[in-house]
């Protein structure tokens, strides 16, 4: 059987877990730049904020002051670290696990029904409880059928987080309730054809008599004929324990203001190479080309508009985030106009290999080996103390003015020191009370005694 864990709204989640007084309350996440909602809590949603709802237009500015809405920034430091928590548990209770997303576990076990219900009612417990982050589990014979579950469990309390679609009475229930855009594999363009066929719910898609295998190859290839037998209870997609071999790695990002300055370009793509290569580096490979593009504000009429792009294959393949530094600047020098506003940058690396199968240039004078030495003590150094504690003369973290806008960015509370959430004794002798200093730092206060015998 499969089991698929999915963290009900987790970036907002991840907030009230450490403010548990906006329990109740309207909560949202922004992207990046704070640019639209995507992350929502049901009481936001009432509202009509959705995914991708640009909170910055009107009327949506007094609509959160009036309405008591809670905006915050995106925080990946705290969502990737709350992430590993929660499968650091599922993992004391399971083997066979992919780690298919930030907020999204596929499991596979060959245990009976009934232990595996155990097994995962006692994971949302222990992760609903221990890190007060709400969690639901759908267990199918398939991962298309236990993702479908899933969303039921969510749907409905009286699972208590906890779905199983097991019989095929069961699974033909799931599947009239399931509308097509929902399945997993389905995506929009497939639903708006398949809708126009009056295929309107999963079990439409499988049983009408208008869809057939054949039709499924020739217009949905392999990837569809896959969810069609998968919905049939047929299990066609295996767990990945290991993650497949990337083809190419990409760090971009949008500036928190519009650039026309040489030096800010040259400080914000030097920091993109330093991401990118250690991101190689954790995966022990190396790439033989790289891209690198800067592109204009496109919703700026009144700027002049340019999207380039440069490529460059490299001498030989490198994770050194110097010398894919080097490199990089020379391509923005080179695509650089002075008098345009720049939006976005960022860096891919392609043509990946692994460390092993690196092949030397006769003449390439790089000391490689020194250098991939300096790269291991440069991932200490920012495993042990974080993130930009050192970095290259040309980063200048000193001018990171035009870096990601995160107005209103919550604490670090799991992995910053001066965030921790601290508790204090509030013994009724002492007089205190516990009051929040804004985002979850608790201080204490004197109250009177009355009000606290009340």
């Amino acid at each position: 059987m499969y089991l698929h864990f999915d963290l009900n709204k987790f970036y907002a989640s991840c907030i009230r877990a450490f403010m548990p007084w906006l329990n109740g309350v309207p909560v949202v996440v922004l992207s990046n730049n704070d640019g639209c909602s995507i992350s929502q809590t049901k009481e936001a949603q009432a509202f009509g904020i959705a995914m991708g709802t640009k909170l910055f237009e009107h009327p949506w500015s007094a609509t959160i002051k009036r309405e008591g809405i809670k905006v915050f920034s995106t925080n990946f430091t705290l969502f990737a670290d709350m992430s590993l928590r929660v499968k650091a548990i599922l993992r004391r209770h399971f083997d066979i696990i992919e780690d298919y997303s930030i907020d999204e576990i596929f499991i596979w076990d060959d245990s009976p029904l009934d232990v595996l219900l155990v097994k995962a009612h006692e994971c949302v417990e222990q992760i609903s409880t221990g890190l007060h982050m709400p969690i639901s589990c759908g267990i199918a014979h398939t991962k298309t059928l236990a993702k479908a579950a899933t969303s039921f469990a969510k749907k409905h309390a009286g699972y208590h987080g906890v779905c199983p679609i097991y019989s095929d009475q069961q699974r033909r229930k799931a599947l009239q309730l399931t509308e097509i855009g929902d399945v997993w594999g389905i995506g929009r363009e497939h639903r708006k054809r398949l809708n126009k066929m009056g295929i309107m719910t999963a079990y439409d898609f499988l049983y009408s008599g208008r869809i057939t295998p054949e039709w499924v190859q020739k217009y949905m290839t392999k990837v569809g004929m896959k969810t069609f037998l998968e919905l049939q209870g047929q299990s066609r997609i295996d767990i990945e324990m290991v993650e497949p071999p990337k083809k190419n790695i990409m760090v971009s990002r949008s500036f928190g203001r519009n650039v026309n300055e040489l030096d800010a370009l040259f400080s914000a793509i030097m920091f993109y190479p330093q991401m990118n290569a250690a991101k190689l580096r954790r995966q022990g490979l190396k790439a033989k080309k790289i891209h690198i593009f800067l592109s204009t504000n496109p919703f700026r009429d009144d700027h002049e508009q340019s999207v380039t792009r440069v490529d460059i294959p490299l001498p030989v393949a490198t994770s050194s985030n110097i010398e894919i530094g080097e490199y990089a600047r020379l391509a923005i020098k080179a695509m650089f106009k002075p008098g345009r506003w720049y939006k976005k940058a960022g860096i891919m690396t392609s043509d990946i290999v692994k460390e092993r199968e690196v092949q030397a240039n006769l003449f390439d004078c790089r000391d490689r080996a020194k250098e991939d030495r300096l790269m291991k003590a440069w991932d200490y150094l920012t495993g042990r103390y974080g993130r930009g504690v050192i970095y290259t003369g040309m980063q200048r973290p000193q001018s990171y003015d035009w870096w990601v806008r995160q107005e209103k960015l919550s604490p670090r509370w799991t992995t910053q020191q001066k965030d921790f959430p601290v508790c204090v004794d509030v013994m009724p002798t002492k007089r205190v009370a516990l009051r929040s200093n804004g985002f979850g730092a608790l201080t204490t206060v004197p109250v009177p005694v009355a009000a606290m015998a009340a």
